[in-house]
């Protein structure tokens, strides 16, 4: 899959370190194009992020706090994987409309 040149917004926690966040830019070529530290309540957060897609034209989230099972246990960043692809903690690409992972 060619993901050079893919806008991407990081969406943060306060408070919550991300030790890999250069290597996950880093591995799938993404060009950072705003970085959002988003409230704790998983709703907000959710908001905020289909929010800052809309306003920077995002094809990628990366959400480096949270793994692929705890974003398929959310029901509400479903709205998230309907506008962009979702790059999670543990390295997993989720294809934008669905909550499969990339091969």
């Amino acid at each position: 899959m060619n993901t050079a040149n893919r806008r991407a917004i990081i969406v943060g926690k306060y408070h919550i370190g991300t030790p890999d966040l250069d290597g996950l830019i880093t591995r799938h070529r993404l060009d950072v194009v705003f970085t959002v530290f988003a409230p704790s309540a998983p709703k907000l957060a959710a908001l905020v992020t289909v929010a800052h897609i809309l306003e920077h034209d995002a094809d990628v989230v990366v959400i480096p706090h949270i793994t692929a099972v705890e974003l398929r246990a959310e029901r509400l960043w479903r709205a998230v994987t309907d506008l962009a692809d979702i790059v999670t903690a543990d390295g997993t690409w989720l294809r934008s409309g669905s909550m499969r992972p990339i091969s």
